[in-house]
C-alpha cells in the first residue's frame, strides 16, 4: 500500500539548532555533521547511516575542557569548544553536564534547545550537581521532520499519508498530544480481528462497548507502519493535515539520570517527548518546578533508583482527543487500551528502591496520574508477587492536584509497604483512587479530597489476591458509589480498613467485574445521600446485614455536609453530620496511624476537621 508515494530522500526537514540545515534541504543532502538523534546520524560529509535506537540516546560532541570552578552557562549562541563561563558559554547542555563536577552548577539560558540529555555525572552527599534552567529555558525532544502529505484514498476518506524515517512515539497536532495506534496490535501480522485492523479503524473509528464505530470523542488517530516506513493519520471532520503543525518525536526520553545521584534538575519546560525524565540507578535526585508538556509521560522513577523527590512540576499531555471522563471519551479509552500503547503516567515510579517523595505537583489532561508498579509481569500469582516485594517501599505521594484523567489519578500497587497517599485533590478523573492488588502493606490512604471523578474509591482484584493491610481513612469523597470493587475475587480484601471517612454518595457500594461481597473492616463512616436514586436503599439495607459500618451515620435529607460543590469548598459546615463521627483510631488499633498524630475521641469524619479552611494545593512554595 502507497509502496511508491515518494522516495525517502524527497523528505524535508525543518532548521535545527545544533547544525541542522535549513527547511527545504533534501535528507539525501543533509552536511557533515548531522545529528538525527535516535534515528540517523552521518558518518563523514554525505553519507548516511543508521543508528541503534535501543542504545544511549545520542548527545552532542564535545570537546574536553577543563571545567571552571562554580558555574558553566550554556546558551543558544554559545560554543562547545568555549569555556563555559558566563562571557563564553557552552551551546549545548549535554556538552556542560559531561564536564560538571561534584558541588558544580549548569546554568541554561533562555532559548529552545533540540537535545536528548543523558545524565551520568552526578554529586556527593552535601555536594550536589545543579542543573538550573533560567526562564524561557525549553527542552525540545522532537525531531525536524516537515511531512508531506497524500491522500490515502484505499484506506478511507479523510486519510492522509506522509513517508517517515522513525517510529514517533510522541506526535502534536498544532500542540496537542495525537492519539497513536501501534502497529502490534492492529495488523493481521499482529492478531488483530478484522474489525480491529487499523485500515478498518481509520476508514469507520472506534467501536466501544459494542455502540458501533464512531470518530466522536477521539477525534484523529496516527499509524506508523514499518514496512514502507509510512505515518498515516486521520484528522476531527477529515480535516486536511497540511493546513495544521505536527511535531514528531522518537521513543526516547528527553532527560535520562542514569547513575547521576545527588542531582538537583529544575526550571525546565521539556515538551514534544514520550517521556520527560527517566531516573534510574541513581539516588536523592531532585526534579523541581518544571513544566512537561505536551508529553506522552512526564517523569519516571525506574530501577535502582532510591529516594528521589518530584516537587513543583507541571505535567500534561493537552490531548487531541476527549480525555474528560463521560460517554464521548470511551472510544479514546478503548483506542489506547485496545489499540494503542497502553497506559499512560504523569509520574511513573516502576521496580524502585523506594524512599520516594512526589509532591505539591500539579498533573492534568493526562491519563494517568501517578502510578507505582512493582511486578515483573502482570499475570502472575500471589505467592510469586511476594517475592517483589522490595520494590517501591516507603513512598510518600502528598499534596498534589490531579485533574482531568482518562484513567486513574492516584494508583498505588504491588507491595506497598509503608507506603502513604495522602492530602491530594482528585477531581473530574474515570477514577480517583484504584487500589490496585496490594499484596503486603501497610498502605495508608488518608485525608485525600475527591471531587467529580465517576469512582472515586475503586478496590481492584483481577489477579488471586494476598491478604495486604490497608488503612483508608479521613478521606472526603462525592462520587455516585462510596466504595468500588472491580474484580474483587478469591480472599477478598479482608485486612482493608474503611474508617472516619466522609461520602457524599448515591450508594454504598457498587459491584463490576463479579466481585465477592464486601469483606473488608470499616466502621464510623458518614454516608449523606446525594439523590433519591433507589441504590440507596438497597446498599445501606446489604451494609445493615454486614459487620461493617454499625456505628456509621446514614443522613437522607441530602443536604450537603461541606461547604460548597461550586465553587469547591469542602470544609465542613458547623451543622455538618461529620462533625465528631469518627472514632480514635489510635485506640482501635493500637498504633498511631500516620497524619494523626493528635488523636481525638471522637474526630470529625473526613479530610478537612471543623474550623480548618479548604486546602490550597499545591500548597504555596
Amino acid at each position: 500500500m502507497h509502496n511508491n508515494l515518494f522516495p525517502i530522500n524527497q523528505l524535508r526537514y525543518s532548521s535545527f539548532r545544533l547544525g541542522f540545515p535549513r527547511s527545504g534541504t533534501p535528507f539525501s543532502n543533509l552536511l557533515c555533521g548531522l545529528l538525527v538523534a535516535g534515528a540517523f546520524s552521518l558518518s563523514g560529509c554525505g553519507s548516511v547511516k543508521e543508528m541503534n535506537t535501543a542504545g544511549s540516546p545520542p548527545v552532542a560532541a564535545s570537546v574536553e575542557v577543563p571545567a571552571p570552578a562554580g558555574i558553566l552557562f550554556v546558551s543558544t549562541d554559545g560554543d562547545d569548544s568555549a569555556a563555559g563561563t558566563a562571557d563564553a558559554p557552552l551551546a549545548s547542555i549535554q556538552a556542560a553536564l559531561d564536564r560538571v563536577q561534584p558541588g558544580g552548577e549548569v546554568r541554561i539560558r533562555a532559548g529552545v534547545y533540540f537535545e536528548r540529555l543523558l545524565i551520568q555525572n552526578g554529586g556527593k552527599e552535601g555536594r550536589p550537581v545543579r542543573v538550573v534552567a533560567e526562564a524561557g529555558a525549553v527542552l525540545d525532544g522532537s525531531l525536524p521532520v516537515e511531512p508531506l502529505w497524500e491522500p490515502a484514498e484505499d484506506v478511507g476518506p479523510g486519510v492522509w499519508v506522509t513517508a517517515m524515517p522513525f517510529d514517533p512515539r510522541c506526535v502534536t497536532v498544532d500542540g496537542k498530544f495525537l492519539t497513536l495506534l501501534n502497529q502490534s496490535r492492529v495488523t493481521e501480522a499482529g492478531g488483530a480481528k478484522p474489525d480491529w485492523q487499523w485500515t478498518t479503524i481509520f476508514k469507520e473509528g472506534i467501536n466501544s462497548k459494542g455502540r458501533g464505530a464512531t470518530w466522536k470523542g477521539v477525534n484523529g488517530l496516527g499509524f506508523y507502519i514499518s514496512e514502507g516506513e509510512r505515518f498515516y493519520i486521520r484528522l476531527q471532520d477529515q480535516a486536511d493535515p497540511s493546513a495544521s503543525k505536527f511535531v514528531f518525536a522518537p521513543g526516547e526520553p528527553a532527560v535520562t539520570v542514569d547513575g547521576a545521584s545527588h542531582l538537583e534538575f529544575s526550571g525546565f519546560e521539556i515538551l514534544n517527548t514520550p517521556l520527560g525524565v527517566k531516573i534510574v540507578n541513581a539516588e536523592k535526585v531532585v526534579v523541581d518546578n518544571c513544566k512537561i508538556g505536551p508529553a506522552r509521560e512526564g517523569i519516571g522513577l525506574g530501577k535502582q533508583s532510591r529516594d528521589c523527590v518530584v516537587k513543583y512540576c507541571e505535567i500534561f499531555q493537552n490531548p487531541y482527543s476527549n480525555y474528560i471522563p463521560d460517554e464521548d471519551s470511551w472510544e479514546t479509552w478503548t483506542a489506547h487500551k485496545r489499540g494503542g500503547w497502553w497506559d499512560m503516567r504523569g509520574i511513573k515510579i516502576s521496580q524502585t528502591q523506594g524512599g520516594h517523595e512526589i509532591h505539591d505537583n500539579h498533573i492534568h489532561h493526562q491519563w494517568d496520574g501517578i502510578s507505582s508498579m512493582g511486578w515483573d509481569h502482570w499475570k502472575s500469582t500471589a505467592e510469586e508477587r511476594m517475592g517483589w516485594k522490595e520494590y517501591n517501599q516507603n513512598l510518600n505521594i502528598h499534596h498534589n492536584l490531579i485533574e482531568d484523567m482518562n484513567d486513574d489519578a492516584l494508583e498505588p500497587n504491588s507491595a506497598e509497604i509503608n507506603g502513604q497517599w495522602h492530602d491530594n485533590l482528585i477531581v473530574r478523573t474515570r477514577c480517583a483512587l484504584r487500589v490496585k492488588v496490594i499484596d503486603v502493606g501497610p498502605l495508608y490512604l488518608y485525608r485525600n479530597l475527591f471531587h467529580d471523578n465517576r469512582e472515586d474509591i475503586r478496590l481492584y482484584g483481577e489477579l488471586e489476591l494476598n491478604p495486604a493491610e490497608v488503612f483508608i481513612y479521613h478521606n472526603t469523597s462525592t462520587a455516585r458509589v462510596a466504595i468500588m470493587s472491580n474484580k474483587v475475587k478469591g480472599i477478598g480484601t479482608p485486612n482493608y480498613h474503611i474508617y472516619n471517612n466522609l461520602f457524599y454518595a448515591r450508594q454504598w457500594w457498587g459491584n463490576t467485574g463479579g466481585s465477592v461481597e464486601p469483606n473488608w473492616h470499616g466502621d464510623y463512616n458518614v454516608y449523606v445521600r446525594q439523590d433519591d436514586h433507589s441504590a440507596w436503599e438497597k446498599t445501606r439495607e446489604m451494609a445493615e446485614g454486614l459487620p461493617q459500618d454499625t456505628h456509621s451515620r446514614w443522613v437522607d435529607n441530602g443536604e450537603l455536609p461541606f461547604a460548597s460543590l461550586t465553587p469547591l469548598d469542602l470544609s465542613l459546615t458547623a451543622e455538618s453530620p461529620a462533625r465528631s463521627a469518627g472514632t480514635d483510631l489510635e485506640a482501635l488499633f493500637g498504633r498511631v496511624l500516620p497524619g494523626l498524630e493528635n488523636t481525638q475521641e471522637q474526630p470529625d469524619a473526613g479530610a478537612i476537621p471543623f474550623g480548618q479552611a479548604m486546602p490550597t494545593i499545591p500548597r504555596p512554595r
